[in-house]
């Protein structure tokens, strides 16, 4: 997709795309696109490995999200880590991001190119998770730090969180 700086296209630009599922053990990944870094439509399950991601939309989007470990670092994305449930058990992350930092949403729908199509009862229903168990969070964004658009759940690690750095942020 020509790396972030460029405005992507209809057709897919995501660096790492799954359509059910997707599981990283480890290694070493640099990754520059002009829409998701890392994206699936089911389980996205990491546990291990460094990240320097590069995004012109979501730096890591999945349905659930679960990081075990590793060291991630979104430097430049829109939105740091998008799921509609997300969980944090440990490892290093640090997001600066355009937009939301961390956006725990409902699922929503896309038109054929790839739009978003918000549900207009998707507050209402509540159905985002985001929990926090562990590990070290790190968070510049120009909006919200954390947006929870369901249940927020903390029992453990570190969150430093800074944002929106704009007037105007969502309420």
């Amino acid at each position: 997709g020509g790396g972030y700086t460029v405005l992507r296209g209809f057709e897919s630009s995501k660096c790492l795309k799954s359509g059910k599922e997707l599981v990283i053990l480890g290694g070493d990944f640099y990754l520059d696109g002009s829409d998701d870094a890392v994206h699936t439509d089911g389980l996205l399950s990491m546990s291990g490995g460094s990240y320097t991601l590069y995004s012109g939309d979501d730096a890591i989007c999945a349905s659930t999200l679960r990081i075990l470990g590793g060291s991630i670092r979104a430097s430049v994305c829109m939105q740091g880590l998008v799921g509609e449930r997300i969980e944090l058990e440990g490892g290093r992350i640090s997001v600066s991001s355009q937009n939301d930092g961390i956006l725990a949403r409902p699922n929503v729908l896309t038109d054929a190119n790839d739009f978003t199509l918000y549900p207009e009862n998707a507050l209402a229903d509540a159905t985002a998770e985001f929990h926090m168990r562990g590990g070290y969070l790190s968070i510049a964004a120009e909006g919200d730090a954390l947006d929870v658009r369901g249940s927020l759940y903390v029992s453990g690690g570190l969150a430093m969180l800074n944002g929106p750095t704009y007037q105007g942020g969502d309420p």
